[in-house]
C-alpha cells in the first residue's frame, strides 16, 4: 500500500469544488466503487461541497486558495482490493496521523486503473476553529502509517515501493524527462543518455578545458548549462534535460570547476557542429510491426490539419474584423445620420459583429473536435491503446512487450495452455485497454482483467459465468483454474449447468465435472413417468393427508 499527498493539478488547483468533482468522476460513475462524506452536516455531495467551500471562505488568513486543500491518495498493488470498511478504517487512521481526522473530507474509491486506489479531498480549514492546519513531515508519517496498516489489515506488503533501488534514485529526477517516459511510451532522454554513458565518459576524459568539454559533448548533440545551483545536461535540438550529477557524479559543478576553473559558456562556433549521435524520440519496444511509422505519419497529418484550421480561423476572424471596421468607419462618415442615430447603429453593428464572431468560433471548435475525434491520441502510448481498443492484435502485443512483470494478487484466475485470441473478446462490452496492455471488462459490478490470463476477485455466479465464457473463446475447451476450493467447485457447477464443453487440468475439478455430467445424463435418460415416481409427494406440515371429519354445518 502506498499513501501519499498528491501533487496539485492545474485542472483543480485552488478549487476544492473542481477536485471533488474529479474524484467523484462526474459522468463516469462506473469507475467508482463507492464514495462517502466525513465530518460534514450533509451526506449528499453537492451540499457537502458547498459547506466545505463556505468553511474555507471564512478563513481569510491563508496566502492562497491552494493552501486550503489536502489531496490524499492511497493505492494498492494490482489485484488487491480491500473491502469498503477496511478502506474507511485506513482513511481514518491516515488522517489521524497527519492531524486532519476532525476535518471535512470527501472520499471516493476508483477502479479505473491497474491499481485499486482511494482519493480523499480534505479541507485543511478546521470546521470549528477555522484555523488552517498544515501537516508537517506528512510524507514520513504516511509511509510509516501505511506499513503499520499493511500488517494490521493483512495487506500485501509493499515496503519496496518507497525504497529507491540505488543512491542515484534518491535524488529527484528531472520532471520533463519523467513525464516524457511515463506518459508517451517513448524512450526518455535520460534512458538514452544512460545507454550511451560509456561512450560519453570516454569522450570526456581527454578534455582539459571548458571548451574542449563542450566540444566533446557536442558530438552527441549535448550541452551542459548552469541551472539553479548546479548544472544540467541538455539536448541541443530537443527540450529535454537531466541533472548533470544524475548522469555522472564526476561532472557536478564543483568538480568540473576544480578541473577547469569557473564555468564558461560554449563558443558560438559549436553551434555549427554536426553531431555523430543525436537523441530522437523512439518507442521503447524493439518491434512495432510498422505501427510506429503509422503513428508518426498520423501525427504529421494531424499537425498539418490543425495548423490549417488555426490559420483559417485567424484569416476568417481578421476578415470579419476588417469588415466591421470598414462598416463602422462608414457609419462615422455618414453625414445623413445624427448623433443619436449613429449611436444606435453602432450598437446594432457591434451586436452583429459579436454574433458573427461567436458563430465563427463555434464552427472552428466543431472542426477541431472532429479532427481530434479522427486522431484521438496525443502520444505513442495513446495510439497503441486506441488501436488495441479497436481490435489491433499487433498494438496489444506491442503494449504488453514492454510490460514490467508483476505479481497479481487476484484470488481467482482462469487460463489455458494456448492463447487463441489476443484481441478483444466481446467488443460489445466496450472493454478498456490500459497502458500496459491489460484489457479490463466491466459489466455492472463485475470486473475481469485480461493480461494474458483472466483475473477476477469476484466469486459470484454472474462473474464466474462471464469469466468462463471469455475463457472458452480465448483458450478453447481445456482450462486451468486458480483459486480456493469453493471457487473451483462453483466453476465446475456453472460449467455443467450451462452445458459448456470444457475440461479442467485440475484432476479433482475434472473428476467432479464428470460426476455432475453423469448425474445430469442419468436424469435426462429417465422417462417422465420414472421421474414422477421418484418424486415423493410434499405434504404440508399444517394439514393432515386425509380429512378426519366432514363439517356439514354450512351445507343447507
Amino acid at each position: 500500500m502506498i499513501a501519499k499527498r498528491a501533487r496539485e493539478n492545474i485542472k483543480w488547483k485552488g478549487s476544492y469544488q473542481r477536485l471533488a468533482h474529479y474524484i467523484l468522476r462526474e459522468g463516469k460513475a462506473e469507475s467508482i466503487d463507492d464514495a462517502w462524506v466525513t465530518n460534514c452536516g450533509f451526506d449528499d455531495y453537492a451540499s457537502a461541497i458547498k459547506e466545505i467551500a463556505a468553511t474555507q471562505a471564512i478563513n481569510t488568513r491563508a496566502s492562497t486558495e491552494n493552501d486550503k486543500t489536502y489531496h490524499l491518495v492511497v493505492s494498492f498493488p494490482a489485484g488487491e482490493k480491500p473491502d469498503i470498511e477496511t478502506l474507511k478504517a485506513i482513511e481514518t487512521e491516515l488522517c489521524q496521523k497527519i492531524g486532519l481526522d476532525q476535518h471535512q473530507r470527501i472520499s471516493a474509491v476508483h477502479n479505473d486503473t491497474d491499481h485499486y486506489h482511494l482519493h480523499v479531498a480534505i479541507n485543511k480549514v478546521h470546521p470549528r476553529t477555522y484555523n488552517l492546519i498544515e501537516p508537517y513531515y506528512d510524507k514520513k508519517k504516511l509511509v510509516a502509517a501505511a506499513q503499520a496498516l499493511e500488517i494490521k489489515h493483512g495487506l500485501v506488503k509493499n515496503i519496496d515501493w518507497n525504497k529507491p533501488k540505488d543512491k542515484n534514485q534518491q535524488r529527484r529526477s528531472s520532471k520533463p524527462d519523467t513525464a516524457l517516459s511515463s506518459h508517451t511510451g517513448t524512450q526518455s532522454f535520460k534512458d538514452w543518455v544512460q545507454d550511451l554513458k560509456p561512450k560519453i565518459q570516454e569522450a570526456l576524459k581527454p578534455a582539459g578545458s571548458w571548451q574542449e568539454f563542450h566540444t566533446a559533448l557536442a558530438q552527441f548533440d549535448l550541452t551542459i548549462r548552469t541551472r539553479a545551483n548546479g548544472l544540467s545536461l541538455s539536448s541541443r535540438s530537443h527540450k529535454a534535460y537531466i541533472k548533470a550529477s544524475d548522469f555522472d557524479r564526476n561532472i557536478a559543478l564543483n568538480k568540473l570547476e576544480e578541473r577547469f576553473g569557473a564555468y564558461q559558456e560554449p563558443d558560438n562556433a559549436l553551434k555549427d557542429t554536426h553531431p555523430l549521435l543525436q537523441y530522437t524520440q523512439r518507442p521503447k519496444q524493439a518491434i512495432t510491426n510498422g505501427l510506429w511509422e503509422t503513428f508518426q505519419a498520423a501525427m504529421v497529418t494531424k499537425k498539418e490539419q490543425r495548423d490549417s484550421l488555426q490559420g483559417n480561423r485567424k484569416q476568417s476572424m481578421d476578415a470579419l474584423y476588417q469588415a466591421y471596421s470598414h462598416r463602422r468607419e462608414a457609419i462615422k462618415n455618414d453625414k445623413f445620420l445624427n448623433k443619436r442615430s449613429k449611436q444606435a447603429t453602432y450598437q446594432l453593428l457591434k451586436q452583429t459583429y459579436q454574433n458573427e464572431r461567436k458563430a465563427l468560433a463555434e464552427q472552428a471548435k466543431a472542426k477541431q473536435a472532429a479532427l481530434f475525434e479522427q486522431y484521438p491520441y496525443r502520444s505513442w502510448q495513446d495510439f497503441l491503446m486506441h488501436e488495441a481498443s479497436n481490435g489491433n492484435a499487433h498494438a496489444l502485443q506491442t503494449l504488453r512487450s514492454s510490460k514490467v512483470a508483476e505479481k497479481l494478487s487476484e484470488r481467482f484466475t482462469v487460463w489455458g495452455e494456448q492463447d487463441r485470441q489476443t484481441t478483444l473478446l466481446f467488443p460489445a462490452l466496450k472493454p478498456r485497454v490500459t497502458k500496459n496492455g491489460d484489457i479490463l471488462y466491466h459489466v455492472g459490478t463485475i470486473n475481469i482483467r485480461d493480461n494474458g490470463r483472466l483475473h477476477t476477485d469476484d466469486d459470484s455466479e454472474a462473474a464466474i459465468s462471464l469469466t468462463l465464457r471469455l475463457a472458452r473463446h480465448k483458450y478453447g475447451n481445456v482450462l486451468d483454474v486458480q483459486g480456493n476450493s469453493t471457487f473451483k467447485r462453483q466453476v465446475v457447477e456453472c460449467a455443467v449447468a450451462q452445458q459448456m464443453l470444457v475440461t479442467f487440468t485440475d484432476p479433482l475439478m475434472e473428476q467432479y465435472r464428470q460426476q455432475l455430467n453423469a448425474i445430469q445424463t442419468d436424469r435426462q435418460a429417465e422417462s417422465p413417468a420414472q421421474v414422477l415416481d421418484t418424486q415423493k409427494p410434499v405434504r404440508s406440515a399444517n394439514k393432515p393427508s386425509k380429512p378426519t371429519h366432514r363439517d356439514n354445518s354450512n351445507e343447507r
